[in-house]
């Protein structure tokens, strides 16, 4: 092994130590893979550590589709497929190069992944899409039997088969018919129609031995698509343990269709020896797992190009492989593992090879030069969670949690939806409930509310669930309660133990899928409390956590670094009703109807705490910690009984401890409160010749409106232009017991050598800063022309406490010219139309596909290049340039809004500021506002549809597309998807 490469697998490993790995997790959906590109840097300095997005594979519905109605898995935007090229969310050139740059900044990348079900063949999902469902010969290197199917026959009646059902169904047979109301006895009414394929019609190759003559298919024509799941409606509980399963329990949940999705065959039958009787088989239809080459014309996609047999299970296995290995992945959320036994997950023999979880974390070692033979301590590893919708921590969580995999952490969900949800008012619940089991400096399944810190991900909102403020799940935009407190729980799940998310849909919000709206703040638009958070959870989530105080409005808990003390003490109250407990302060009590109760506190005497939130009122904002010589015997006794009542009776208090009083806002907004030991306060300064570098405000996104209808403020980050060589600068107070490291793009530069044996190895593997005064230095020159990330942690004693740390972040622009355009704009040179391949014709546009199916309102990329021409005046544009933006009135794609990037995501010639229309479907079809050109009998259709649906016109009937009795704003959606169509 090289010198080189030997020092860059120590300086990643140094880069992933523990401390690291903490994580707060930027859940980002709705959002094409060019705009979130385009606000990484935005992403980096709110102090993410990861990105989750959505399953980055074709969708049956095309660029309609969020990604989990799946249809190719080899097909990551890159093949005309479904109606398009491209996905919801891109090319995979563009994935290619998002994933790049998170990863140049040093932020990992998850991606959503579905290994359960395709597609549901009986229904187009999402508004917009292709006009039918996927035939189930249709997906491409499957076969209908590599599914959950039913044998069946055609019954007479158009539409309706006899399907045989399994025992553990009933057995027997029984009809199968679309949806009807009162569906008649012993018969399964479903979706539009039946999803139905003749056996005749499935390639030999595709069938068992013996072809439609299989005893399992013999007397049958037809395979259905597995009924719907019931969720135990027809067989009992929902889960069991495996060593349970041969009574037919949880056999819905894993082998029937979930939402109608079509249920793919990957169950596999092993024990500690090897495979057992029946592995191999298809348990629904009795038939052997077929074993075919299924991707002939991809040979690429196999390992050594060498396309070879195999079943759906090892189908799925080698796509994993590749799909790590195509998107340069740090790893995968898992869709519905409970749908998928837990033996397709482990290894539950040496040598397995059907694991999924180790086929994940052995192609992440390799990608990444890594030798760590242990790939759950969350050091060196890929992140792998799944989606289990229980709070069955012991049973059906553990049986997962022994696969290799952690997991979402539901079971915390549920509680905080029991806090901070109940009735109308939000708050009525009993904060102590988070409290319990204890961890402290260990992490057992089970603590703080949920699952543990090693076990589980936690969350309080996601695409598929509403904050725990939402009063109705089932409302897509999640209007919150009258008291929300979603930032107050944000704050406990990301300054307790274990890693966290924060759910972002990038202000993209549309009910024309499935997804939640998310937080309208992850990046810092209209305010700055979640970042906040983000960066105090940096900084000072660190270690074990220890209860302090618990009643049923307040928790307070300490983060302890073992071996060398607090790190952080954390504050959360959730009463926000007036009592008679709330003054003209408007400080909240805590259960003595204290306003600043005294609390124990690791912190020594003498300590001086800062609130790192802006919540703190007057006298809380800097707090020093009292020796608890000085406080009266009274005051004490209380402070030492809540300590042991927030210990579950214990009555040890921590050895050299202080005492400390503070105050905290009475909710819902700014109740909550994080303190950090002061120490120092530094500043980064970027220097070029002894003065501060000039600086850019680079703006990535505008236009954008709430999920409620507020308008986004413009998105913006500030970045330094500097020549190739230049000064990063850290003032301090004293360098007197501190360390300073810094990363450029996550590595350490050139001539600086990395930091060892820092406390807590807080700046381990980072470079060297010099001291020079009261301030940390380093001296920068080699780098690229372009943009990089400058990252420093400062590290300073804190006497009888662990360390105080500050990580600091600014984005420079070396000077220089650029011969990268990131591969994101239309106006660049890339036809993603053509898989994402380079052009020389820079002029190449992408007029022919639907770029995009949401709103994305106007995302500016900042190209990296060349630099703007800051001596030319603001309104010496081009000859015929209304609008001063550089772009002449001939070619300018809004020639009434300055918009010089050009960008114009949906491809219809209309850039994204003028576009009334975002989603339509190529150029010269719409009018000068983006919107299609309709005839005037299909106009007059439409207009006629808004006036029945708001009551100014008898309704028709004929004209209730979704069947649910009323017209209303879904049918509307759907009349203009068709009325594009007839254009």
């Amino acid at each position: 092994m090289s010198r080189a490469r030997f020092s860059a697998i120590f300086l990643a490993v140094l880069l992933h130590a523990p401390l690291a790995r903490a994580e707060v997790i930027l859940q980002w959906f709705e959002t094409p893979y060019a705009e979130i590109e385009a606000r990484m840097p935005e992403v980096a300095l709110a102090g993410y550590s990861a990105l989750w997005l959505p399953p980055p594979t074709k969708g049956a519905d095309g660029v309609a589709d969020v990604g989990f109605a799946l249809f190719d898995r080899f097909d990551l935007g890159d093949r005309d497929q479904r109606g398009t090229v491209r996905t919801r969310y891109g090319t995979l050139a563009e994935l290619q190069s998002m994933v790049r740059t998170a990863h140049r900044y040093g932020i990992r990348v998850y991606f959503d992944t579905v290994m359960n079900h395709n597609s549901n063949p009986s229904r187009v999902e999402f508004q917009g899409g292709p006009a039918t469902p996927p035939n189930m010969l249709e997906y491409p290197g499957m076969t209908p039997l590599d599914f959950h199917v039913w044998p069946a026959n055609p019954t007479g009646t158009p539409g309706e088969y006899n399907a045989r059902r399994p025992s553990e169904f009933g057995g027997g047979t029984i009809n199968v018919r679309p949806w009807q109301d009162n569906c008649p006895a012993n018969t399964i009414c479903e979706d539009d129609f039946i999803a139905a394929v003749a056996i005749a019609d499935i390639p030999a190759e595709q069938l068992p031995p013996g072809g439609a003559n299989h005893p399992a298919l013999q007397g049958y024509t037809h395979l259905i698509r597995a009924p719907r799941m019931n969720f135990g409606g027809l067989a009992g509980q929902n889960w069991c343990a495996p060593q349970d399963r041969g009574n037919g329990c949880a056999y819905e949940l894993l082998n029937a269709s979930l939402l109608g999705l079509i249920d793919i065959a990957n169950e596999q039958l092993a024990d500690s020896s090897g495979p057992t009787s029946g592995d191999g088989t298809n348990l629904v239809t009795g038939t052997p797992l077929i074993s075919y080459v299924r991707s002939a014309d991809r040979p690429e996609t196999y390992p050594s190009s060498s396309p070879t047999a195999e079943d759906s299970r090892q189908y799925l296995i080698r796509w994993i492989k590749w799909l790590s290995e195509t998107t340069d992945a740090d790893g995968f959320r898992l869709d519905a593992i409970r749908h998928t036994p837990e033996s397709f997950f482990g290894e539950d023999y040496p040598g397995d090879p059907v694991a999924f979880d180790k086929v994940i974390q052995d192609s992440f070692d390799e990608r990444r030069g890594y030798s760590d033979g242990n790939d759950d301590d969350l050091d060196g590893d890929a992140a792998i969670f799944g989606e289990s919708f229980t709070g069955d921590i012991y049973g059906e969580l553990n049986s997962y949690r022994r696969t290799g995999m952690r997991l979402l952490n539901f079971p915390l969900f549920f509680r905080l939806k029991g806090v901070f949800y109940s009735g109308a008012d939000s708050g009525d619940g009993d904060m102590g409930q988070l409290s319990y089991p204890h961890g402290g400096q260990t992490g057992p399944l089970e603590e703080f509310g949920g699952l543990g810190r090693w076990d589980g991900v936690s969350f309080i909102q996601s695409h598929d669930e509403c904050p725990p403020g939402t009063p109705v799940r089932n409302v897509p935009n999640c209007i919150p309660g009258e008291n929300p407190q979603d930032d107050l729980a944000q704050a406990f799940i990301t300054m307790r133990p274990g890693d966290s998310v924060v759910y972002f849909d990038g202000n993209n919000f549309t009910e024309s899928t499935f997804v939640r709206a998310g937080r309208v703040d992850a990046l810092g638009d209209f305010q700055d409390a979640i970042v906040k958070i983000v960066r105090a959870t940096e900084d000072g989530a660190r270690g074990g956590m220890f209860n302090r105080y618990v009643d049923d409005d307040a928790y307070v808990f300490e983060r302890i670094v073992d071996g060398y003390g607090a790190a952080a003490l954390v504050v959360l109250h959730d009463n926000i009703k007036p009592d008679g407990r709330v003054d003209g302060e408007g400080i909240a009590k805590f259960g003595g109807f204290d306003p600043r109760p005294l609390i124990v506190t690791s912190f020594p005497p003498g300590t001086v705490l800062m609130d790192l939130t802006g919540n703190a009122p007057v006298g809380s904002e800097v707090l020093t910690v009292l020796d608890p010589a000085v406080v009266s015997q009274g005051e004490k006794d209380n402070a030492y009984a809540a300590h042991t009542n927030a210990n579950g009776g214990n009555t040890f208090v921590p050895p050299d401890h202080g005492l400390i009083y503070f105050g905290v806002r009475n909710g819902p907004v700014g109740n909550y409160l994080i303190y950090a030991p002061a120490g120092v306060s530094p500043q980064l300064e970027i220097v070029v010749g002894g003065s501060a570098a000039p600086s850019e405000n680079v703006t990535t996104s505008q236009g954008k409106v709430t999920h409620v209808g507020a308008n986004v403020p413009a998105s913006q980050y500030a970045r330094y232009q500097v020549p190739p060589s230049f000064t990063v600068r850290v003032p301090v107070t004293s360098t007197v017991g501190a360390v300073a490291g810094l990363t450029v793009d996550s590595a350490v530069p050139a001539g600086l050598s990395p930091l060892s044996a820092t406390p807590e190895g807080a700046a381990d593997g980072m470079g060297t800063m010099s001291t020079s005064g009261n301030a940390f230095e380093a001296q920068l020159s080699g780098l690229t022309a372009g943009e990089h990330l400058v990252k420093v942690r400062v590290v300073s004693d804190v006497a009888g406490a662990a360390s105080r740390l500050v990580t600091l972040r600014a984005l420079v622009r070396v000077e220089g010219v650029v011969n990268v355009d990131a591969g994101v704009r239309n106006d660049a040179a890339v036809d993603d139309d053509a898989g994402g391949q380079q052009t020389p014709d820079a002029s190449v546009r992408d007029a022919g596909q639907r770029d995009a199916a949401i709103p994305d309102g106007n995302v500016v990329l900042p190209d990296g290049g060349t630099p703007p021409d800051s001596g030319a005046p603001a309104d010496s544009g081009p000859a015929g340039d209304q609008d001063n933006d550089g772009v002449d009135d001939a070619t300018d794609n809004c020639a009434t809004e300055p918009n010089e990037d050009q960008t114009d995501f949906d491809g219809d010639g209309v850039g994204n500021v003028c576009d009334l229309c975002p989603a339509t479907q190529g150029a010269n079809l719409v009018d000068e506002d983006g919107c299609p050109q309709l005839p005037p009998d299909v106009r007059q259709e439409l207009d006629e549809l808004v006036e029945m649906v708001v009551g100014i016109r008898p309704e028709n009937q004929a004209l209730d597309q979704d069947l649910d009795g009323d017209l209303d704003a879904v049918d509307i959606a759907r009349a203009v998807v068709r009325a594009q169509d007839r254009r």
